[in-house]
């Protein structure tokens, strides 16, 4: 049932995402791996493929739009679908006391949670619309693991 499902998951590489990734795999769903670090990437999609499953790797910035939508590309590509995005990267720094960090280092952190996951959804929308598959759109919006 789950096989021809494919999810997209950032913030792979590590934590809750990989965990999740590696989860969804062992039910069946092919899952795009997408986070800034190949590397480890690579490691999760071993992990999902010594079990039977199918993963692929894509790294990119989610915070960068022009990669976003080649990301999607990709996985069409591969995969032929998408069924469901799971908005799992973020940026958890600067961290201590308020005198202690950059004004600048705070903003930086903010935009780029708050953009790249407005950006993955951007993309999923322009997908399901152009596909006509757009059905329904449940959006859970976390900034921090």
């Amino acid at each position: 049932m789950n096989q021809n499902k494919v999810g997209i998951i950032t913030g792979a590489s590590r934590g809750m995402g990989a965990q999740i990734a590696i989860n969804l795999a062992s039910f069946g769903i092919r899952v795009a791996l997408i986070a800034t670090s190949s590397a480890r990437l690579l490691k999760i999609k071993k992990i999902i493929v010594d079990n039977k499953g199918s993963a692929i790797v894509i790294k990119a910035d989610i915070y960068n739009f022009t990669e976003v939508k080649k990301a999607f590309r990709q996985i069409i590509k591969e995969y032929g679908r998408i069924d469901f995005l799971i908005n799992n990267a973020s940026v958890i720094s600067p961290i201590g006391k308020i005198s202690d960090t950059d004004p600048y280092e705070w903003k930086k952190n903010i935009e780029m949670n708050l953009i790249g996951g407005y950006n993955m959804i951007r993309a999923c929308i322009d997908f399901f619309f152009a596909a006509k598959t757009w059905s329904y759109c449940k959006c859970k919006f976390r900034c921090c693991t």
